[in-house]
């Protein structure tokens, strides 16, 4: 029996002018909580959460929300602890879902290579700081 990978994608919209002079360091925020499920595995990233789209690539598809919130909690919504592979794996899962192969393609090759650890220093740092979401006063 092979894993079954199903998304639902929420809403997303990039910042006023105004939230971005409060939360500089990002560029979008979930109106509506995006989901992830394969096997045993899911991912709900909630209302609220701040993310920078995908660094330094463009902000194609939904592969780098789901990327973005584990690499900030280190764990799924379902309770397993997930490892920096793991979510590298879930944001190759994600675009080959979404078809887009070329991506994945580059994707995969930077995330293993890890040139000046770059991927590392962000699981590091962002799972040190926490998901950060927007103030709704």
């Amino acid at each position: 029996m092979t894993d079954t990978l199903e998304i639902l994608s929420g809403a997303v919209r990039k910042l006023t002018r105004y939230e971005k002079t409060l939360y500089p360091n990002y560029k979008y925020v979930t109106e509506i909580a995006s989901k992830y499920t394969y096997g045993d595995y899911s991912i709900e990233v909630p209302e609220g959460f701040l993310t920078d789209g995908s660094s330094g690539a463009p902000d194609y598809g939904r592969s780098w929300l789901f990327h973005d919130y584990l690499y900030a909690t280190h764990e799924f919504t379902s309770g397993q602890v997930c490892t920096r592979k793991e979510a590298d794996n879930v944001m190759e899962r994600v675009l080959q879902h979404e078809k887009l192969g070329w991506y994945c393609w580059l994707f995969v090759r930077a995330s293993k290579l890890n040139p000046f650890w770059v991927f590392s220093r962000a699981w590091t740092r962002s799972g040190q700081r926490g998901p950060e979401f927007l103030d709704s006063e």
